[in-house]
C-alpha cells in the first residue's frame, strides 16, 4: 500500500463509466468499469449514489482503505448540474473523510487528458461538439450549446445522412453513394424504418457517419457539404480559441469523426490561427485522475 495516499478519477457517460486508483503521484494502481452513470438518464439520487458506491467498489477490490484516498475527481456526462454536484460531494466526503473532492462535467477529462502540464484548446465531437480552452486551471467554454449549436459532430452528420436518404426515396433529390450506403446500412426499405430510427438514440444515429466518409470518396456531392458543413464548425471553435493565446498553441480533437483521416485534411485549410492539432489518443479517464491530482495542490 502507498504510504502517500491514493486519488480516484471517473469518466461516466450514458454508457458505461470508467473509474481508475492511482498513486498521489499519478503512477496507476487499477481500473474498474462499470455501467452508465448519466444523471439526466438515471436520476440526480441514482448517479450519485452508483458513482460512489462504485468507488467504494474499486477500493475494496484493491484493497485500499477509504481512509487512504487523498482526491477524488468524477468528470460526467450531465453532470454540471448545482444538485448533483452537491448531493455527490457530500456522498463522497462522508465514504472518503481526508479527501479533497470535486464534481464536474466529462469535458474535463478531455482537457486535462490532452494537456496535463499545459494551456490548449480541446474539441469535443461525439454526439455533440463543443471546445474547452485550458488556461491555467480555468476552463473557458466555446459552443456547444444544445440545440442552438448543432454541427460538428457525428451525430449531426448521421442525422444528415439519414434525412439525405429519405430524400432520395421521395425524389427531391438524386439517388446516389450516400443513398445507397445508408439504404444497405439500414437493412430495409427506408421509410418502413423511419420509426425505427426516430426512436434511435444519438449514439445509434451517430454510426452512420462513417458512411458519409465513404460516400464522399464514391463521388457524392451531397457527403461532401455535410463533411465540409460540420468541420467548418470545429474550425470556427479552433479559431475563436486563439484569442486566448499570444503564440502558437496546441488544440486536441477527441471523436470518432476524427478516426477518418479525411476529417484532418479538411480541417487544416479551414484553420486561420496558428496552432498545432492532433488527435486525443489518451483516454479521457487519465485526464480525470490528472484532474484529482491537482487537487492536492490547487484545492
Amino acid at each position: 500500500m502507498s504510504a502517500h495516499g491514493y486519488i480516484i478519477g471517473a469518466d461516466g457517460g450514458g454508457s458505461k463509466t470508467a473509474m481508475l486508483l492511482a498513486h498521489t503521484d499519478g503512477s496507476e494502481v487499477a481500473r474498474l468499469t462499470a455501467g452508465a452513470s448519466n444523471p439526466t438518464d438515471l436520476g440526480i439520487e441514482n448517479s450519485a449514489s452508483f458513482l460512489t458506491e462504485t468507488a467504494a467498489r474499486l477500493c475494496a477490490e484493491n484493497g485500499v482503505a477509504p481512509e487512504q484516498v487523498r482526491a477524488v475527481f468524477l468528470g460526467v456526462a450531465g453532470g454540471s448540474h448545482e444538485g448533483f454536484c452537491a448531493l455527490t460531494n457530500e456522498k463522497l466526503h462522508r465514504l472518503f473523510p481526508n479527501a479533497k473532492t470535486a464534481v464536474s462535467h466529462d469535458a474535463v477529462n478531455i482537457v486535462y487528458a490532452a494537456f496535463p502540464e499545459e494551456d490548449g484548446a480541446a474539441v469535443i465531437c461525439g454526439t455533440g461538439c463543443s471546445c474547452y480552452v485550458r488556461k491555467g486551471d480555468v476552463l473557458h467554454r466555446i459552443g456547444g450549446y444544445s440545440i442552438f449549436d448543432v454541427a460538428g459532430n457525428g451525430y449531426e452528420i448521421g442525422k444528415r445522412a439519414v434525412s439525405h436518404a429519405l430524400a432520395c426515396v421521395d425524389g427531391r433529390a438524386e439517388p446516389d453513394a450516400l443513398y445507397a450506403l445508408v439504404r444497405d446500412y439500414t437493412g430495409e426499405d427506408l421509410l418502413d424504418a423511419l420509426p425505427r430510427l426516430l426512436r434511435s438514440s444519438k449514439t445509434e444515429i451517430a454510426r452512420y457517419a462513417p458512411l458519409v466518409f465513404e460516400a464522399e470518396r464514391r463521388g457524392s456531392a451531397a457527403a461532401g457539404i455535410i463533411l465540409r458543413e460540420n468541420i467548418a464548425r470545429i474550425a470556427e471553435y479552433i479559431n475563436a480559441a486563439a484569442r486566448y493565446f499570444d503564440a502558437s498553441f496546441p488544440a486536441a480533437i477527441a471523436g470518432g469523426i476524427f478516426r477518418d483521416a479525411r476529417a484532418m485534411e479538411l480541417l487544416l485549410p479551414m484553420l486561420r490561427c496558428d496552432c498545432r492539432v492532433s488527435v486525443l489518443t489518451r483516454e479521457p479517464v487519465c485526464g480525470a485522475a490528472e484532474k484529482a491530482r491537482r487537487l492536492l495542490t490547487n484545492g
